[in-house]
């Protein structure tokens, strides 16, 4: 593991691992793994509940509206992307750093007052915003076309 301070002001090219540094790496780079490689992480996702509905957030930066999608199925709201090949055909040689990602993510929160019928998606600069309205009874899978 190596620590390198950045930023103005820095003293050396190393730093003395803090006790957070030494604990949180390792916890970093395996939900890395498990959310989508190591390294990379799902999109942030805010969800609120706004009294009569949900609302929620994802930060999509650099996707595509096409390539991404949602579904609501038994008041499980699913979030999915996916991201095209960062630099695809220029091979894995020449990289002094290389963090953007190829592949999918997804999100899935339960919400189990969902009214299917009453959900809105839009997507705008890179972030998708969904209101879902809410009821009781039963819930059944729809998938909902993003504006």
């Amino acid at each position: 593991m190596e620590y390198q301070q950045q930023g103005k002001g820095a003293r050396g090219a190393h730093q003395v691992p803090t006790i957070f540094d030494l604990i949180s790496e390792p916890i970093s780079s395996f939900l890395g793994n498990v959310t989508g490689g190591e390294g990379q992480r799902a999109f942030p996702v805010d969800v609120r509940d706004a009294g009569d509905h949900y609302e929620i957030l994802a930060d999509l930066p650099g996707i595509p509206r096409d390539k991404v999608s949602l579904a609501v199925d038994d008041g499980v709201v699913s979030i999915s992307c996916e991201r095209d090949g960062a630099g695809e055909g220029e091979g894995d040689s020449g990289y002094l750093v290389r963090e953007r990602r190829q592949g999918s993510a997804s999100r899935s929160f339960s919400l189990q007052d969902v009214d299917e019928e009453q959900v809105q998606a839009t997507f705008s600069d890179g972030v998708l915003r969904v209101t879902l309205g809410k009821r009781s009874g039963q819930s059944r899978r729809h998938t909902i076309e993003i504006h």
